[in-house]
């Protein structure tokens, strides 16, 4: 039990730093939009610890609204990763452009 925190934190952030990777490349963000983006992705990498922490305090009014929130938001980058890389390995033999590779894995991600 105590490697699975560990491991599960790094998959996530994985998760996030491919979600990044593919916003950063398709809309070449200015250095604000990046930046707003890592602060964006760190919350949500470590909203699960918040709200756990947060049921564990016996605060549920807070935590029950973060959870939901977080555990949709896990769902669908873990979707966007799945559909992402059979996009990307589409991309390989067949040349649709970045942009409209990244709305078919969005538009498939939320399906």
């Amino acid at each position: 039990m105590s490697l699975f925190v560990p491991i599960f934190f790094a998959v996530y952030s994985l998760l996030h730093y491919y979600a990044y990777r593919k916003l950063s490349s398709v809309f070449g963000l200015p250095l604000w939009g990046r930046l707003l983006l890592i602060v964006l992705f760190t919350f949500t990498t470590l909203s699960p610890a918040v709200w756990r922490l947060l049921d564990r305090r016996g605060l549920n009014e807070l935590a029950q609204p973060l959870a939901f929130a977080g555990l949709m938001w896990m769902g669908f980058l873990f979707y966007f990763f799945l559909v992402g890389i059979v996009m990307d390995i589409y991309r390989r033999f067949h040349s649709p452009t970045p942009r409209r590779a990244f709305f078919i894995t969005l538009i498939a991600s939320m399906a």
